[in-house]
């Protein structure tokens, strides 16, 4: 996996978006990074490094997507290992991508908030 591309000028953008849609700001993040994971499973860490979210910002939203059924903690009995995470099929994957890329095709309106360019 290699780092999201989130331009660092519209990450708060994002960040507020998934906090108003999702409940969290760093949730929409760690969808789209799950969701390009190739094999479908990816270390705390991992995700931590390619979000540049620290890995307890993303305990919160790993543990919803868990609760959803979206995804299954794999391993580390006690904490000994470390925990993978593993993408179950859902249309909450494709439909976060969709989102992040309409955030991303975003234009400033007058007033300073954001809105779609389409």
């Amino acid at each position: 996996m290699t780092e999201l591309p989130i331009p660092s000028d519209k990450r708060s953008a994002v960040r507020q978006a998934s906090k108003n849609l999702f409940g969290h700001k760093y949730f929409l993040e760690t969808v789209v990074a799950l969701n390009q994971v190739r094999d479908g499973r990816a270390y705390l860490r991992e995700l931590a490094s390619d979000t540049a979210i620290p890995d307890a910002s993303l305990r919160a939203p790993l543990g919803r997507l868990s609760e959803l059924g979206f995804i299954r903690s794999l391993g580390a009995a006690r904490g000994a290992l470390p925990r993978v995470y593993e993408r179950l099929p859902a249309p909450i994957w494709g439909f976060a991508e969709a989102v992040l890329d309409d955030l991303l095709d975003q234009s400033p309106s007058t007033d300073g908030e954001q809105r779609l360019s389409r």
